[in-house]
């Protein structure tokens, strides 16, 4: 679980956010983007745990949507590379085996 990740994560605290690398960075907080995201997405959208206020309502599907849309995106793109991936690896597998039937000249 994503929670579960996050507590196994070195403190950012311990080191300022300039120091490090942008892996290290980008590793540490995506568990925490993740979370917040789900967070966004759980908050309550009735209008009675608003208060009756339909513009608080309003604003918070706007969020929601956002958000959904952000990670629908951000998932196709993950998708598309893992096709292209494969689809490398495939056409790279076709090519080695026509290389293997190759005959070489004999001297």
């Amino acid at each position: 679980m994503i929670r579960d990740e996050i507590k196994g994560l070195p403190a950012l605290a311990d080191r300022p956010l300039a120091e490090l690398e942008p892996a290290e960075l980008l590793d540490a907080l995506t568990p925490k983007a993740l979370c917040k995201l789900g967070e966004i997405l759980d908050l309550p959208t009735d209008l009675d745990a608003l208060g009756g206020d339909m513009l608080m309502q309003h604003r918070r599907y706007c969020l929601q949507a956002n958000v959904a849309q952000s990670i629908t995106a951000t998932r196709a793109k993950i998708d598309e590379a893992s096709l292209r991936h494969v689809e490398h690896t495939d056409k790279i597998g076709v090519l080695m085996e026509k290389l293997r039937n190759v005959k070489m000249p004999e001297e």
